[in-house]
């Protein structure tokens, strides 16, 4: 009882901190970015399972080319996540 009374408890908010790209984007954007970004999240799954299958050489371009479009059209609308940065720098750094 006396670390309670010297340490006393406090509830937390359960969050790290603010997300403060998420705060400066207005509902609409927020829905569009979420729309965008969940399309590109789902190209990816596509991309990883064309990987496995011979002669698919066209459509992996095809998701790439769609995958770039979608990063210039999250740009537009409130930034791309850090991760896709780290992404980019790689395949960069491979050309």
């Amino acid at each position: 009882m006396d670390y309670l009374n010297t340490h006393p408890y406090h509830a937390r908010g359960g969050k790290r901190g603010p997300n403060k790209l998420a705060s400066a984007l207005n509902v609409e954007q927020k829905v569009a970015r979420l729309k965008l970004i969940r399309r590109k999240n789902y190209l990816d799954y596509k991309l990883r399972g064309l990987s496995d299958i011979p002669d698919t050489a066209l459509d992996i371009a095809m998701i790439e080319k769609e995958q770039s479009e979608l990063i210039a059209k999250v740009l537009d609308v409130g930034g791309i996540p850090k991760s896709w940065l780290v992404k980019l720098e790689d395949i960069n750094a491979q050309s």
